[in-house]
């Protein structure tokens, strides 16, 4: 029996203040791909990665929604995004001046591991390592993936 082809879609994402979120996702070199607002107050942006070609979800649910429920705050180990790239550092300082907070940045043998909290909570998963820091074949498939900085 044949594995079915499954295509990951896009991710989503629900926010407190859509046009914060906006201008953060926006550090990863998102592009806006398409915005609207529902007849219920709710408003949208898909943010686009050419390169990847994933779709980013950026929901502000309006009051009338049958889908609001109150925003309190993210909670526990929950995960927005992961992204992977050569230098992290300053990607980290224009996310610091858009709302986030970072946390210590971790070594996984090469490739630095830094948490970033978006402005409502979301835990952004950033992957770096310097060009050339490790021979591909000594890396788990996962670190191997996550740090090519290539799309599959």
């Amino acid at each position: 029996m044949a594995r079915p082809r499954i295509h990951l879609l896009f991710a989503e994402l629900r926010v407190r203040n859509l046009e914060r979120s906006v201008r953060f996702y926006r550090m990863l070199g998102l592009e806006i791909k398409s915005r609207g607002s529902l007849k219920d107050g709710t408003r949208f942006v898909w943010l686009w990665d050419k390169r990847t070609r994933q779709l980013v979800e950026l929901w502000q649910f309006g009051r009338r929604s049958v889908l609001k429920t109150p925003f309190d705050r993210v909670s526990g180990f929950d995960h927005g995004l992961a992204v992977s790239t050569v230098d992290a550092a300053p990607l980290i300082r224009k996310l610091r001046t858009q709302g986030g907070r970072a946390g210590k940045s971790v070594d996984l043998g090469g490739v630095l591991l830094t948490l970033v909290k978006d402005p409502d909570g979301h835990v952004l998963e950033i992957l770096s390592r310097p060009p050339g820091s490790y021979d591909r074949r000594s890396k788990p498939p996962f670190l191997r993936l996550a740090t090519s900085n290539k799309p599959l």
